[in-house]
């Protein structure tokens, strides 16, 4: 979380949305993923969930927090598309949503 927070620097927002100056972010684990903070958010549920050990904390947590970043990582995406077009459609192509790529498209044939 914190690298992805020192990798965002004056990019970061709480809420979603662009801020005028914004620019695009592709080094530290975005150079892996495109929403790393949208991945680690699950695990720090699971992590919750086992230093609980409450099955109803854990399972709301995951099931909440889950939801909220598959429905919010496709609404980003587009804003990201309509800042900065081309330039994101090849990040995309390079990197995965949730979790780094294996091969990359290109390399599949």
């Amino acid at each position: 979380m914190m690298w992805t927070m020192l990798a965002l620097g004056s990019n970061y927002r709480g809420a979603m949305g662009l801020h005028p100056n914004h620019k695009l972010v592709t080094h530290g684990p975005y150079r892996f993923v495109r929403h790393p903070m949208n991945a680690v958010f699950p695990l720090v549920s699971i992590v919750l969930f086992l230093l609980s050990a409450n099955w109803v904390l854990g399972v709301v947590a995951l099931i909440l927090i889950g939801t909220i970043s598959i429905v919010r990582a496709p609404i980003e995406e587009k804003q990201l598309i309509e800042r900065f077009g081309e330039e994101y459609r090849t990040y995309m192509r390079r990197t995965g949503r949730f979790f780094p790529r294996l091969r990359r498209r290109g390399d599949l044939k």
